[in-house]
């Protein structure tokens, strides 16, 4: 049997930064190449159906990373003509190919999203990984396990792979390494080189390529390939601020993450003003005489990542403060049953146990919840002032009605 892949799907305006981070990690342990992302793997002019079936045909399994905005844009594309996402799922659905739903910071699908013609990955049993509370490495070796029980997953493993299915490889050269005197030179000419490039941009010659990256950098928040604006050009030209840059778009994301939708807007809206002022501060500051000066753009570029840091600890303070904790295992005094309580904030609340769900807080009411159980009903309850009582309505879908209490135990 021939080499396979491990296939990512995702939304790119969803979960970029932990993307990657999964990609990187991914392919440092089953080595170079045996991870498929659409971003970097389909090539300019590129046929990218025929790309993506290909792959699919070659891949062990598909992770379908799920984050905090991964509904809201299904929604958002129900209607669109080409649908990506879907696509690609229902392609490796059909040849059998395991997909593996990998949920980020205990996002999920509502019950009320139109999955259309992937309505069976419901089924699908999810994981889920978190970089809070130094989760991630233990998140990332149970993601291993998983992968490992699967057949074939064994020819994923490999030193090197070939040039990715789909991609004409006389089109991509691969970089050589260089060692003492070449190198140096290269380096010599290379800083010459980015030196012209940049008296280009601020006077008005035209505009050039986004220059090939060391694939061991780490990537900024964008991808390069669709650099469209001078600044961008030399974030892409600059190891040290792409890397920055995707470093400020993973603090982006994890402050996302812990927004409600009206919240989400105004920071979207903010970090696009903030784009804007980044792009006059660098053109304003940091480049002199025609060169750039790295240490004036990473400082701009530090100073917003404290205030995005900051902004998401100030959020998880206030849920702290604000919404009682009802991690732990909770009994139901009417039917006696058991259920284990996750929560990682006000509107992530998992139920497992007797019966799956979910719960959130109601809004500005942080002793009310609305408590869904998949397939049995929906329901409102209250939490006691010492937060070791539940105490509400379920309204179960065969039109039955049942008060209940719940007694945390543990």
């Amino acid at each position: 049997m021939g080499q396979k892949i491990i296939f990512l799907s995702y939304r790119r305006g969803d979960s970029p930064g932990y993307v990657k981070s999964l990609e990187k990690e991914l392919e440092a342990h089953y080595g170079p190449g045996s991870v498929f992302r659409d971003v970097k793997d389909i090539a300019g002019g590129a046929k990218w159906k025929q790309v993506i079936e290909n792959n699919l045909r070659n891949a062990a399994a598909l992770l379908l990373i799920i984050g905090p905005r991964w509904d809201a844009i299904w929604c958002d594309r129900i209607d669109d003509e080409v649908n990506y996402v879907e696509y690609e799922l229902n392609f490796a659905h059909n040849l059998g190919v395991p997909v593996i739903p990998i949920t980020l910071d205990g996002a999920y699908i509502s019950n009320d999203t139109d999955l259309k013609t992937v309505s069976w990955l419901r089924e699908n049993q999810t994981y889920d990984m978190s970089d809070k509370q130094g989760r991630w490495e233990n998140d990332f070796k149970g993601l291993i396990a998983l992968l490992e029980n699967i057949p074939g997953i064994n020819n994923v493993k490999s030193k090197v792979r070939p040039e990715r299915l789909g991609i004409d490889q006389h089109t991509t050269p691969q970089p050589k390494k260089h060692t003492g005197k070449i190198k140096t030179v290269l380096a010599t000419l290379g800083a010459v080189f980015v030196a012209l490039f940049l008296i280009g941009i601020f006077v008005g010659e035209p505009e050039s390529k986004a220059p090939q990256k060391d694939t061991a950098v780490v990537s900024p928040g964008f991808d390069c390939n669709q650099a469209s604006t001078q600044i961008e050009r030399i974030i892409c030209a600059n190891d040290e601020i792409s890397s920055i840059d995707g470093q400020m778009g993973l603090a982006y994301e994890q402050l996302a993450g812990q927004l409600d939708q009206a919240r989400y807007e105004k920071l979207k809206t903010d970090q696009i003003a903030w784009l804007k002022k980044r792009d006059g501060k660098i053109r304003n500051s940091c480049v002199q005489s025609g060169l750039l000066n790295t240490g004036c753009v990473v400082d701009i570029y530090e100073k917003r990542i404290d205030r995005l840091r900051q902004m998401a600890n100030d959020t998880q303070s206030a849920l702290v403060q604000n919404y009682p904790d009802l991690t732990g295992t909770w009994r139901s005094n009417t039917f006696r049953t058991i259920y284990l309580v996750e929560q990682s904030s006000t509107d992530k609340i998992k139920i497992s146990g007797y019966a799956e769900g979910e719960a959130n807080f109601i809004e500005n009411m942080p002793n009310k919840i609305q408590v869904e159980l998949y397939g049995l009903g929906q329901g409102e309850f209250s939490v006691s002032n010492s937060s070791d009582k539940i105490i509400g309505t379920m309204n179960y879908y065969d039109g039955t009605v049942e008060h209940d209490t719940l007694v945390k135990i543990r």
